[in-house]
């Protein structure tokens, strides 16, 4: 359909996710197979992902000043300190079951804050978008890769 190859992965995580309770009805082979293979790809996927970071990254920076870079850094700084915050507030009110005591609740929801999904969805989607726009270079894609 020439739609966002991000969008099409999500979708077929959702299809996955749909059709998951049906396989809890085959065979402990067949689950095990499956579980296997779909974390061997997600693997290989989370790898090219920085492949391409690693890649990418030299003549990014290299097209990036100094001043540019330190602004970029704290910029990119206050967005994971907001992200933390927000996924320590999200499980403090009980947006996500955590399963543990009161008294752990805290500690958990710290751990959680610092160690919740960090870069390769978002790095997918800094590589999504294009060098050019109607034959324009875009300015910000490198801002944005180096953000992510």
């Amino acid at each position: 359909l020439h739609l966002s190859g991000i969008l099409a992965v999500v979708a077929a995580g959702i299809v996955h996710a749909l059709l998951y309770t049906r396989l809890r009805l085959t065979s402990a082979k067949v689950q095990i197979a499956s579980t296997t293979i779909w974390s061997m790809i997600a693997d290989i996927l989370n790898g090219l992902v920085f492949v391409f970071l690693g890649v990418t990254l030299p003549s990014v920076l290299g097209n990036t000043s100094l001043a540019r870079l330190a602004k970029i850094f704290v910029v990119a700084i206050a967005l994971y300190l907001v992200m933390g915050a927000l996924r320590y507030f999200w499980s403090q009110l009980k947006f996500v079951d955590l399963h543990s005591k009161k008294k752990q609740r805290q500690k958990d929801s710290f751990l959680l804050s610092l160690g919740g999904i960090h870069g390769t969805i978002t790095l997918a989607m800094a590589f999504s978008i294009p060098h050019t726009i109607n034959g324009q270079p875009l300015a910000a894609r490198n801002t944005i890769i180096l953000i992510a």
